[in-house]
């Protein structure tokens, strides 16, 4: 619960506009979020939008706010979140990345924009993007967009390149080795000896994290 006599709120008319009991709340008079005013929002206006237990977003009187943030260039006729992944939203005119509290336009072509299944590769008509923290987006480079294909562990390929992305590093690397026709995920458990990990492989070896591990072909199994 918040404290009352800190936000100077009205205890008999206190309550929350969340589904998931915490973020916004109002009294009769105020819009609050996490300890702070919002400004210029009514109680008897204000919604809230739930998307996967995040009660960050609202909006009053054609205004969104972002936590306590007031956006009011966004158009909220035709704002809406992409695919239930609450880091993307799109209005008529732009792409938003959304982090911190924070909407940011992000660089891309608006009515081509997708994400892949997971969230993790973005794309618009022209180029294909990794997904970093901050939600920021980084091109990778010289992708084949017909044939991009998300794969587990981090692997992307299309059909003349694998890269890896590096979520610790938050980076992309190109698998130069690598062969995409032959290219698999295994998984995190596989082992080619009693000491040496792998999760993918193809007609050249196998791979762990993004690094060939053999040069030997592999047998057939």
């Amino acid at each position: 619960m918040l404290n009352l006599v800190h936000l100077g709120a009205e205890p008999r008319s206190f309550r929350c506009l969340s589904e998931s009991g915490n973020g916004y709340w109002c009294d009769r008079q105020r819009v609050y979020f996490e300890g702070q005013v919002l400004e210029n929002a009514k109680p008897d206006f204000f919604s809230v939008m739930n998307l996967q237990n995040q009660s960050i977003f609202g909006h009053c009187q054609g205004v969104l706010y972002v936590g306590a943030n007031c956006i009011p260039e966004v158009d909220l006729a035709t704002f809406h979140f992409l695919v239930d992944h609450w880091l993307f939203a799109k209005d008529k005119s732009n792409v938003y990345a959304i982090y911190d509290n924070k909407l940011r336009v992000i660089d891309v072509d608006v009515s081509s924009f997708k994400i892949f299944e997971g969230g993790i590769i973005v794309r618009d008509n022209l180029r294909a993007f990794v997904v970093i923290s901050g939600a920021v987006l980084k091109i990778i480079p010289d992708a084949d967009l017909h044939t991009l294909t998300l794969l587990d562990c981090g692997y992307v390929k299309d059909k003349y390149r694998v890269y890896y992305h590096d979520v610790g590093l938050d980076d992309q690397i190109l698998i130069s080795s690598a062969d995409p026709a032959s290219f698999v995920v295994t998984d995190y458990e596989s082992t080619i000896s009693d000491s040496l990990n792998v999760d993918a492989k193809d007609k050249f070896g196998h791979y762990y994290r993004g690094i060939l591990l053999r040069n030997t072909l592999i047998e057939d199994e």
